[in-house]
């Protein structure tokens, strides 16, 4: 099964559940009034305590990925799984792995986002699916696996939160500011599909050039 139908079909089921059991009515009295202090307290006077978990996760998925094995694995899984397995990369565990990781990172951004607006309710976080796909596709990572780097992925977040807080400022409300996203994504895919267009048909004009004699070479 494709991971993105999977995660997206995961998200459904375990949102209407949430609205099964709690109800369309947000929980604020199960929120600590210290957290939600917390939430909104700051490091060395500047740093937000929230933006925390990010400093440090951030150093520890570049090492992970291009500087250790574990990270060319991945890649490889990404590029091609069938030439990945022939390789010896154990794929089963490998997916598994990164399954559980990105559960264990989500579930750590909506204890932060129950801190931020001070209670837990079920549609929170609803559209904010649609900034994280954003975010990696603005990066560069390619929707088949096998490429990206962290780099693009932190300038697509900036990215997002800039264009995000400009709406806000602006005066523009949460529906301005999807909408916007959307655009960005959608602007975003059609331009790597003409610059991919533009690199085939640069590619096949050099080839149509070159001698015979430099091609057999």
């Amino acid at each position: 099964m494709p991971a993105l139908v999977a995660t997206l079909g995961t998200l459904a089921l375990f949102r209407g559940l949430c609205y099964a059991i709690l109800g369309s009515e947000p929980i604020v009295a199960a929120v600590p009034a210290e957290y939600v202090q917390w939430c909104y307290g700051t490091v060395l006077g500047w740093i937000p305590n929230v933006f925390i978990p990010t400093l440090v996760l951030i150093p520890f998925f570049i090492v992970a990925l291009h500087l250790r094995p574990v990270g060319r694995h991945i890649y490889a899984l990404g590029g091609c799984p069938d030439v990945a397995a022939y390789a010896g990369v154990r794929s089963g565990k490998v997916r598994f792995g990164l399954f559980v990781l990105s559960g264990a990172v989500a579930a750590l951004a909506g204890i932060i986002a129950v801190g931020r607006i001070s209670q837990v309710a079920p549609d929170a976080l609803v559209g904010y699916e649609l900034d994280a796909i954003t975010v990696v596709f603005l990066g560069g990572v390619s929707f088949l696996g096998g490429s990206g780097r962290m780099s693009g992925a932190l300038w697509g977040m900036l990215l997002i939160i800039m264009l995000r807080q400009t709406l806000l400022l602006s005066g523009q409300g949460q529906y301005a500011q999807g909408t916007a996203v959307g655009l960005l994504l959608i602007g975003s895919l059609l331009l790597a599909n003409v610059a991919r267009r533009i690199s085939a048909w640069h590619k096949g004009r050099k080839l149509s050039l070159a001698p015979a004699s430099a091609i057999a070479n």
